[in-house]
């Protein structure tokens, strides 16, 4: 038998009696929603308990807990950090999402004014990693404006929101548990701020320095050329990548040469867009948009 509910502040709650007679209660709660009204700035460990406080006395008065709160078993768990003054936020995720992440699938969806990515989202069955801009996601909810929030409303958090990204990382329960995370206890006594950074930047590569082709061109060659490595070849075979054509080499070779490219940072795409524009990559740390060095992918 199932029942589902709304709690005080409007987070949804499903009671289930399993045939065995045991109760099971799924709660799935924005903890920035229920602190302040929105999510504008992500909840501190602190101030977990004292969130989920109030949907855990409701529940309780319709079907008494069996543990105390501490005891509440995590099925998932959102991290968020924010990025500000990110110059041209649409142009920077459009470059990273051309960079592969660790063994994770990517999608990128682009902005409705098809300039540059919105959200670049690297996944596998258990956790995501999310890179949004916030301005362009308020943007896109003008033209279908409905209920509390009019146009208007949208038009502002647009303009308060420009140039701040937001990282978020999704981890489900198997992925959660392999970081110590289990209840709700586990939650205020992790370094969630470690994890994410790990996630953002071993796994997702959120924090890649990416620049326009012509940068990552010369910063190629000159690699190359210090370490005395002949790059014309390896060069010649990205062109013919990039534009979707056979190689002319045998398979040795050509396994060689996309190496080689790999190692020095260019890809296929960096020959097709040249732009000038100088290496940047996100700090995690500062939460800032800063230049970026050289670097190998």
């Amino acid at each position: 038998m199932t029942s589902e509910l709304l709690v005080g502040n409007g987070s949804p709650v499903q009671i289930e009696f399993w045939r065995t007679g045991t109760p099971e209660v799924t709660m799935e709660l924005s903890l920035p929603t229920v602190l302040r009204g929105n999510n504008f700035q992500p909840a501190a460990p602190a101030e977990v308990i004292g969130a989920v406080q109030d949907a855990y006395d409701h529940v309780n008065r319709l079907a008494p807990w069996l543990c105390p709160i501490e005891e509440l078993t995590v099925a998932r768990i959102d991290l968020a950090r924010d990025f500000s003054q990110v110059a041209d936020a649409p142009g920077h995720l459009a470059r990273l999402a051309e960079r592969p992440g660790k063994r994770m699938r990517t999608v990128a969806y682009y902005s409705n004014t098809g300039v540059g990515v919105e959200t670049v989202i690297r996944y596998t069955d258990r956790h995501v990693g999310r890179l949004y801009d916030r301005a362009a996601m308020y943007a896109a909810g003008v033209s279908t404006a409905q209920g509390q929030r009019t146009a208007d409303d949208l038009r502002d958090l647009a303009r308060a929101e420009r140039g701040v990204v937001r990282f978020e990382l999704q981890l489900r329960s198997k992925a959660a548990e392999g970081h110590g995370i289990k209840t709700l206890h586990d939650v205020c006594v992790a370094p969630l701020p470690d994890i994410a950074h790990n996630y953002f930047q071993d796994r997702c590569r959120f924090d890649a320095v990416v620049a326009g082709g012509e940068w990552k061109i010369k910063e190629a060659v000159a690699q190359a050329r210090r370490h005395g490595i002949k790059i014309t070849a390896p060069l010649g075979q990205l062109m013919l990548d990039a534009l979707n054509e056979p190689p002319e080499c045998s398979a040795g070779t050509l396994k060689k040469y996309r190496a080689l490219a790999n190692k020095l940072g260019v890809a296929p795409v960096d020959l097709l867009n040249t732009e000038p524009r100088p290496p940047m990559r996100l700090d995690f740390n500062h939460g800032l948009l800063v230049p970026g060095a050289a670097e190998a992918a």
